[in-house]
């Protein structure tokens, strides 16, 4: 029969463990961005490999270091493998105990190495802590992971049963036989059974680990690529790869299938160019210059085109990648077309709304300054006709009480306007159209002035054929002819006339007030009609004004769907027009 030496088998197991050690070093390369805790089994094996080549120096080297910290190195790699597994499964605890059991061991040792020295006492306490320790394992990977993960972490689990059974059995057999020999290497088949099995099952724990570590990585890209895929395609964005070698497109994602109307069938194996992607070609030019100086692009607007031809606004960012050592190019394309139509209605209505706040500022400001005047003069005429009276001095009295009237009668004529215009702004004049006779409504505005136009002897005329029936507000219309025939009063000399006329056209109907008065100058012509411009010029006998009534004027005349617009010369007169469309009439 042959002995098979202990120490060759030692040897033997030295370099296995250098095997396993180098597997496990690899398995810590590929996947030690990926999970935590591989590190620590990286350091177990290395303990392993210590602890063997430690006690293979048996009789080399002080037994201190060959029988104590050789056997503890072993412990303490199997502890730290058991704290690198708690991590890579996410279930770390405490190790306290493992740590007084190390120590407790160490100090088992050393006392039955060197102040009683007993070789089976020393097997007894290996083969204990082993026990305990394998236990711990097998109960990690067996218990305490959740149900999803035992398929992950049953093989391993197994082989630490397998250990403890080992150990147990050793254990056993210290009670069942006495042994009497201090030589390690001289101990005897059951301790050479106990090293071979130690050495089949370090091979089969190395193994198991390697399956256990590549089918978590499996799973973790596996879930990963799902991940991807589904982030890849349910993004609204589209998103292109393509080969950098013949710009063709190898991917796509259902955002770019829905932003261009091309299908993946239709688009890979294509190029952008040959699929009219972009509406310039040189904007392409212009991406893969940017590429090629800084490797990424960044949000740069350009025109795209659909299927269909029609354009669209895009945002692309792009960056090369590398797929299976190939140089790649992902794109990715925001559509900003009604982001960009929805910020530029925004800046216009912003616009606006600024242009509205500071012409409204300015004509409040000029209808304050309006106001103020005549009040002054009332306050001021008045005062001085108190003192008058007072006095008994009655001269000129008739002449301030006609400023008096005058001045009242402009912050009524004002005041009246304002008054219709806040209700305008408001929306509180309703736009009412109904069918009436042109000529009776003029009649009632020209009887209404008839005193201001028979003070300075100016003559009202109509050129408007009978039963001229149009289809418009009436209380608007009334505001605008009565605005523009007491304007063309005011700025009409005396003996002056004053023509109103009207005239159906296809479109609708076009209404005129004519006066051969002072006329308007170009500078102020482009101030007619606008609320922040102050156009308040004398009439021929001083008469003041605001351009309240022309604005108010304006706004009637656009509410009705028309224009209103002036034609002047200084010394001839003036003409305003405004249009009804037929739609109204």
């Amino acid at each position: 029969m042959i002995n098979i030496d202990l120490r060759t088998i030692f040897l033997n197991y030295f370099f296995t463990d250098i095997v396993c050690l180098l597997v496990m070093f690899m398995l810590w390369r590929q996947s030690r961005k990926r999970f935590e805790g591989i590190s620590y089994l990286v350091i177990y094996y290395l303990f392993q490999v210590i602890g063997l080549a430690l006690i293979f120096l048996r009789g080399h080297v002080p037994d201190f270091i060959s029988i104590d910290v050789s056997n503890t190195f072993v412990v303490a790699g199997s502890v730290v493998g058991l704290i690198g597994l708690e991590y890579f499964l996410g279930k770390r605890t405490k190790q306290i105990h493992n740590y007084l059991l190390i120590v407790a061991y160490f100090c088992v040792h050393i006392y039955f190495t060197f102040i009683k020295p007993d070789l089976e006492v020393r097997n007894l306490n290996s083969a204990i802590i082993h026990m305990l320790l394998s236990a711990q394992f097998a109960w990690l990977l067996l218990k305490r992971v959740p149900e999803n993960m035992r398929s992950l972490t049953r093989n391993v689990g197994i082989v630490m049963v397998l250990y403890s059974l080992i150990n147990s059995v050793r254990i056993v057999e210290f009670f069942l036989n006495q042994h009497t020999t201090q030589d390690y290497f001289s101990a005897g088949k059951f301790e050479t059974f106990v090293i071979l099995s130690y050495q089949l099952l370090f091979i089969l724990l190395t193994f198991t680990f390697a399956l256990m570590i590549n089918k978590r990585l499996l799973n973790e890209i596996t879930t990963q690529e799902e991940k991807f895929s589904k982030a890849f395609h349910s993004v609204p964005y589209a998103i292109i790869v393509t080969r950098l070698s013949d710009g063709k497109l190898i991917e796509v994602n259902k955002g770019f299938e829905t932003m261009t109307d091309y299908t993946s069938r239709e688009a890979i194996g294509k190029t952008s160019s040959s699929l009219n992607l972009w509406k310039n070609i040189v904007d392409r030019q212009k991406v893969t210059t940017t590429l090629r100086s800084n490797e990424k692009v960044k949000e740069m607007e350009f025109e795209f085109q659909k299927k269909s031809g029609e354009q669209f606004a895009g945002l692309i960012s792009s960056e090369i990648i590398h797929i299976d050592n190939e140089e790649c190019l992902i794109s990715i394309i925001n559509d900003v077309t009604l982001k960009k139509a929805h910020e530029l209605e925004l800046r216009n209505q912003a616009s606006q709304l600024t242009e509205l706040n500071a012409t409204k500022d300015k004509f409040f400001s000029i209808i304050a300054h309006d106001l103020k005047n005549p009040f002054n003069s009332i306050v001021g005429l008045s005062e001085v006709l108190v003192l008058q009276a007072e006095e008994k001095n009655f001269d000129g009295i008739k002449k301030f009480a006609e400023s008096i009237h005058q001045s009242s009668l402009r912050v009524m004529d004002l005041l009246l306007n304002l008054m219709v215009w806040s209700k305008s702004q408001s929306q509180g004049i309703r736009f009412s159209p109904e069918k009436f006779e042109l000529n009776l409504l003029i009649n009632e505005i020209t009887l209404l002035l008839s005193n201001n136009a028979e003070q300075k002897s100016i003559a009202i005329e109509k050129e408007i054929a009978e039963n001229t029936m149009i289809f418009a507000d009436k209380a608007m219309t009334n505001t605008i002819l009565r605005n523009l025939i007491s304007n063309a009063i005011k700025f009409t000399s005396s003996d002056g006339k004053i023509l109103v006329s009207a005239e159906k056209q296809e479109n609708g109907v076009i209404i005129k007030v004519r006066d051969n008065g002072v006329g308007i100058s170009k500078t102020e012509l482009e101030k007619l009609f606008r609320i922040d411009e102050n156009h308040s010029t004398p009439g021929t006998q001083n008469e003041q004004g605001t351009g309240l009534g022309l604005i108010l004027c304006k706004e009637f005349v656009e509410r009705h769907g028309g224009k209103i617009w002036v034609e002047s010369e200084v010394g001839l007169g003036s003409t305003f027009y405004f249009t009804i469309p037929a739609e109204s009439i």
